[in-house]
């Protein structure tokens, strides 16, 4: 079967993680999107996409096949043990997740920071990677 470009490139990306990083970044983004008490359209909407980027069965969350229990610490395992630039991609999704339906909370960088302490990610860290991402954007002019 012969793929395009675009496929093998996601493909090499899917293949940086394991099932239980995924389940984790996943879990984390649920966490931000449900710290307020609802999940938003457009947070669900980031979620699939992020889902989709990674290989992973969103629908999974809701048909039983994806069980939120996790042993004491194994969620901030799977989080830490991502590469630096797996966990600076990581970083930016988890910031794109708080502004993605336009309101930014409080309660979502809490739960935010929460998941950086799990990455052993300082705040000012996690600063520097989103200034070195937007310096990014625009030099691209994005």
């Amino acid at each position: 079967m012969k793929t395009n470009i675009f496929d093998e490139h996601i493909g090499e990306f899917q293949k940086n993680f394991t099932s239980q990083q995924k389940k984790a970044m996943i879990m984390g983004l649920w966490s931000i999107a449900n710290s307020d008490g609802e999940i938003h359209q457009k947070e669900e909407n980031f979620m699939r996409e992020i889902s989709l980027l990674l290989g992973f069965d969103y629908n999974s969350l809701w048909n039983g096949l994806f069980h939120f229990e996790y042993k004491e610490g194994e969620l901030g395992t799977a989080l830490n043990s991502l590469s630096k630039s797996n966990k600076e991609w990581y970083i930016i999704t988890v910031f794109s997740m708080i502004h993605v339906d336009g309101h930014a909370l409080d309660i979502e960088f809490v739960y935010a920071e929460s998941i950086l302490n799990v990455m052993n990610i300082t705040v000012d860290e996690a600063l520097k990677t989103l200034q070195k991402s937007q310096g990014m954007i625009n030099h691209l002019n994005l």
